[in-house]
């Protein structure tokens, strides 16, 4: 090959790189900026094109990878409905989940097929304020600047026209019962009218105005606005029941649980409140800008809500923990509503646009608590995990749960596969370790240790076990459940403990601040001295040589079976609570409370790093090297693929809704069949 031949190709493979890095960080921007659809489709360019480079750089490669698993994993996006040419002001399902009704400041109604389609667009003679399909999906009732409210069929025919109004409406919703019709004008007044014309009642409150007017689910209460920033819970016919105070600024939207028995609020005063029905406060959930929306997720284990400048916010609405947000437009969100079967949330904005959001996430499952353990099983077709729910869950890797355990009566500390995969083992804040059959069946208990036990894991050949404890000991024991060897360890709480790949060695982890390697027998063999703080865990390289150990002191530390450090891995800005080698040993994962998993090479380089939205508590490699599960804070177990042509495929799924229409199909097959 000559000398230009070669220049020409080194010119084409970096140039390929380049382009490469600006995929992929372009990817990141665009994902951050609320861009999730664009993101995906950078990264997927990127992945297409690093098909074709297998030679690429390794820290290349992983940015790639990188990119497509915060795309297609994190990417909450399912579609987009462009049409409207100025803001969106409300949106509503009907009562199928099948079509969407949008009412904007561009004079216009629209109705959507949640594939993007629009089936009719209804002009108006000013700016739609808010839009509602009846609980039946057979009319629409909308409010204007006009001051009037409207009612219309799905084929634009008028139905009726309400009294016009002193003032222009903003809210308007039907009464789950379908009955009725309540809407509130800018005065702060509410109207409440049967659907044949007749006014039933009016609750003047004229020093205040509200975006929000809403029925309880049995159409036995509503929601008014009150004065000083207060709402009202009242009956029908105007009994004053209670009044919810604690506001410091307008409150935009109130709503209902499902159940009834609880009450959200957003206001300007950058809060949500959440309520009983009688008027307590039962928390306040903060957020950074004013808040214009807040809903209960359809089963009403969530709280969703949007903020001026764009954000959507997921709570735990039992005990109003942040499970995720992202950003999802620009400038203010007008309007949250939840899908009828609870899994889509549509969304709308001053920027002109309505999306559509997968309300479940993409995780691979969830616990009630939070999640200290989690392995691949041998085969890498399943995980188990384990929680301070006191549960333990064997999950395919589509999500499916497999088996649920309940026997511990306190947390669970640790969990893992035997080595052919028949059994698990489990440790638990019970002071005990059980082994389980797949089947659920509890065969085993193990006594004997005087606090929790932390720590459970089978030999590499399975013909023993070893536990480790708070109370500072390790035990060894048969799988038939004998004990056959106890010995002091460290002097405070183990925390973790690893087999090497013979079997030969047992390396523990300590709150002591150090790693200690031992023989079967209980001899000490060395010390690993060099963290300032916990150890949270250690593990063994493939081929046994390099102990890897993860710290409260941000670090993770590299050493040889003398003891020796070999490096120390910096980068974490919180406590590191996993670390694990890929069974092909060319790289160790870290989970860290910065909410990060990085992958480093054996020179201790970061090579990429996954972004979460809660603390990573542990973590491990399938046996194939090509995915990492994880387990975190908030309950969630994660899965995150390294296998390119697998992120691909799930990326140009995530991606045919939003690019299924005839004008977007050539852009689809280009990217995805090409």
């Amino acid at each position: 090959m000559s000398g230009l031949v070669l220049l020409v190709l080194n010119q084409t493979i970096n140039a390929n790189i380049k382009t490469l890095e600006a995929q992929s960080a372009s990817s990141k921007a665009k994902f951050t900026s609320g861009e999730q659809l664009e993101a995906l489709i950078a990264s997927i360019e990127a992945g297409k094109l690093l098909k074709w480079m297998p030679f690429a750089p390794l820290n290349v490669k992983q940015q790639v990878l990188q990119a497509l698993q915060q795309t297609v994993y994190n990417n909450r996006e399912i579609n987009r409905l462009e049409g409207h040419t100025d803001g969106v002001n409300g949106v509503s399902f009907n009562n199928d989940g099948t079509m969407l009704a949008s009412a904007s400041n561009d004079r216009n109604i629209k109705i959507w097929s949640l594939k993007g389609e629009e089936i009719i667009t209804l002009p108006h003679d000013d700016l739609v304020n808010d839009i509602s399909f009846s609980p039946q999906g057979n009319i629409l009732a909308f409010t204007s600047e006009d001051k009037k409210i409207r009612l219309w069929d799905l084929k634009g025919k008028l139905l009726r026209e309400f009294p016009s109004l002193k003032l222009p409406a903003w809210s308007v919703n039907f009464s789950p019962d379908g009955q009725k019709i309540a809407f509130s004008s800018k005065d702060g007044s509410i109207f409440l009218y049967n659907l044949d014309g007749k006014q039933l009642n009016s609750f003047p409150n004229a020093n205040h105005w509200s975006m929000s007017v809403r029925f309880s689910p049995d159409s036995k209460f509503i929601l008014c606005p009150g004065k000083n920033y207060t709402v009202e819970v009242r009956t029908l016919d105007g009994k004053l029941i209670s009044v919810l105070q604690g506001h410091k600024d307008l409150i935009y939207i109130t709503n209902f649980s499902s159940d009834g028995k609880i009450l959200a609020t957003a206001s300007e005063d950058t809060t949500v409140k959440i309520w009983n029905r009688n008027g307590t406060l039962i928390k306040t959930l903060p957020h950074n800008q004013p808040v214009t929306w807040v809903t209960f997720s359809r089963d009403d284990q969530m709280l969703i809500s949007g903020t001026k400048d764009g954000t959507i916010n997921l709570w735990n609405a039992k005990n109003g923990e942040l499970i995720q947000k992202w950003k999802a437009h620009i400038g203010t969100i007008t309007d949250i509503r939840v899908s009828p079967d609870g899994k889509i949330i549509a969304s709308s904005g001053i920027d002109n646009t309505i999306k559509l959001w997968n309300l479940q996430g993409n995780y691979l499952g969830r616990h009630n608590e939070w999640v200290k353990s989690i392995n691949f099983s041998p085969d890498g077709k399943s995980i188990v995990s384990a929680s301070a729910d006191k549960s333990i869950k064997i999950w395919d890797l589509n999500g499916k749960l497999l088996q649920s355990f309940t026997g511990h009566t306190n947390k669970v500390w640790a969990v893992n596969f035997s080595p052919d995969g028949k059994s698990i083992v489990s440790a638990s804040a019970d002071k005990t370790a059980k082994i389980w059959g797949l089947d659920g069946k509890l065969p085993k208990t193990l006594k004997g240790h005087e606090d929790e036990v932390t720590t459970v894991k089978f030999s590499p050949d399975g013909k023993t076990l070893a536990t480790a404890s708070a109370d500072q000991t390790v035990k060894i024991w048969s799988v038939d459940g004998q004990l056959l060897k106890t010995f002091n360890a460290h002097n405070d709480s183990i925390t973790r403990l690893s087999f090497s790949p013979d079997g030969k060695t047992i390396a523990t982890a300590s709150n002591d601040t150090t790693v200690k390697l031992w023989t079967l027998d209980g001899n000490l063999l060395t010390t690993l001295g060099g963290h300032k703080d916990f150890v949270n865990d250690v593990s063994f390289s493939p081929d046994g040589k390099i102990i890897a150990s993860a710290s409260d002191d941000n670090t993770i530390k590299l050493w040889n079976r003398d003891g020796k450090l070999l490096r120390t891995l910096t980068g974490h800005k919180g406590i590191v609570w996993a670390v694990s080698f890929s069974p092909e040993g060319k790289m160790i994962a870290s989970g860290s409370d910065d909410m990060t998993i990085k992958l480093w090479n054996l020179k201790g380089e970061e090579l990429a790093t996954f972004e979460s939205n809660s603390q990573i508590w542990s973590l491990s490699f399938s046996p194939d090297s090509k995915k990492i599960v994880s387990g975190h804070l908030n309950g969630v177990v994660a899965l995150w693929n390294l296998d390119l042509d697998d992120l691909l495929k799930r990326g140009c799924s995530q991606l045919r809704p939003y690019l299924s229409s005839k004008s977007k199909k050539n852009d689809y097959d280009k990217l995805c069949k090409g």
